[in-house]
């Protein structure tokens, strides 16, 4: 199949949405021709050959930082996006068009689809149509969601990553759209994961000094992430456990301000924006990963933790639920509360065989997710929409 791609996050562009993106990108040109159109970021080169996947890097105000986006960015792509998308039309006979996030990448998806008069899947990501912790979120911006339900009518599929954004998808933008939506999880790559971890020893990622438990989260520090409430989860855990989360964004002053008040400082580290090798050590040198989100579509970090085999405490709210069997591969907690997050906690870290037995588990459930099966499922599905556009 000819297949063009369109998604504004992709490596190195982007957080762990765009990078299933390129997971399952390259799975499929390994038998199939695949050409990508993303956002540019300084110093990027505007093509670029990744194997046999061809990615078209279009003009995004010299977006400059690679994990948070202007906003800016996003409005211009779609627009940017177009003048690339119809050259490869020209110069290609595509199949069809798959868009991943509802905007702004499902607005240029179905631009391109028109005119190459192709069916258009659009693969939607959580935040892209339900975001609870942001005012401009699509679910209840009137003018956004107009974009986004116009999108997904108009798709010939719509692919969900999760149960919950399934469900988001119906009960926001219209129960008519059941019949179109297909949950096929994010693909993700365990066996780079591993090489990375590889790297270094469990105790080249632990604080100078620090023989005792070690908790890890990763994320953007943005409000829906609650990493203000896993902090103060601290206060209910010996002195002796420590805390990192990794990860950059607008609240770190906020968080830093919660970790001096409440006394944290030799407990609580924030090393910020790491690069994947030195995440996944970090990882490694864990006992524990806590996902804290008031809500998440899906959870890339989840399957990193899985990855290395790292039992998981979760807010049993959200796509993670689909990765997480409650007492199996982790704990799913009732809500998100300080009090809440430190028992399950508390119950993993003194009880070690319970720890042991959800990390072996989460080392053999990641292989559910391989880039290989992920873009078999995806392929059925472009198969099953070709065939019903050319009967």
């Amino acid at each position: 199949m000819n297949i063009l791609l369109v998604c504004h996050e992709f490596p190195p562009v982007g957080g762990g949405g765009g990078r299933a993106v390129m997971a399952l990108a390259r799975a499929l040109a390994d038998r199939h021709t695949v050409d990508c159109i993303t956002e540019s970021a300084v110093g990027l080169p505007p093509r670029e050959r990744l194997g046999a996947l061809q990615v078209h890097r279009v003009f995004s105000f010299w977006r400059d930082d690679l994990d948070v986006p202007p906003f800016r960015s996003h409005a211009v792509y779609p627009v940017s996006g177009l003048a690339c998308g119809l050259r490869l039309i020209r110069r290609t006979r595509y199949d069809l068009v798959n868009s991943h996030f509802a905007v702004p990448s499902g607005l240029l998806g179905a631009v391109l689809a028109r005119f190459a008069r192709v069916p258009h899947v659009v693969s939607v990501h959580g935040a892209d149509i339900y975001e609870p912790c942001r005012r401009i979120s699509p679910h209840r911006f009137r003018a956004l969601g107009a974009v986004v339900r116009c999108v997904l009518h108009d798709a010939a599929a719509i692919v969900a990553q999760s149960r919950d954004t399934a469900f988001r998808v119906c009960r926001h933008y219209g129960a008519s759209l059941e019949a179109r939506v297909r949950v096929i999880p994010l693909a993700f790559d365990a066996d780079e994961v591993l090489r990375l971890a590889k790297l270094d020893s469990r105790e080249d990622v632990r604080p100078p000094g620090s023989d005792g438990r070690q908790i890890a989260a990763v994320g953007r520090l943005v409000e829906r992430k609650a990493f203000d409430r896993l902090i103060l989860s601290m206060r209910h855990l010996p002195d002796s456990v420590r805390l990192v989360i990794i990860g950059s964004g607008p609240l770190r002053a906020m968080l830093e301000g919660i970790i001096r008040r409440e006394g944290l400082e030799g407990r609580v580290s924030l090393p910020g924006h790491v690069d994947d090798s030195a995440k996944y050590r970090y990882l490694r040198g864990s006992d524990v990963y806590v996902l804290s989100s008031h809500h998440e579509g899906f959870g890339v970090v989840i399957q990193e933790a899985m990855a290395v085999g790292l039992p998981i405490v979760a807010h049993a709210r959200g796509g993670q639920t689909d990765l997480i069997e409650d007492g199996v591969n982790g704990i799913l907690t009732p809500d998100n509360e300080p009090e809440t997050l430190a028992a399950a906690i508390r119950r993993l870290l003194e009880d070690d065989g319970l720890r042991q037995r959800m990390g072996q588990r989460n080392l053999e459930k990641i292989r559910r997710y391989s880039p290989a099966k992920i873009a078999g499922e995806y392929l059925a599905l472009f198969q099953q929409v070709v065939r019903r556009a050319c009967p």
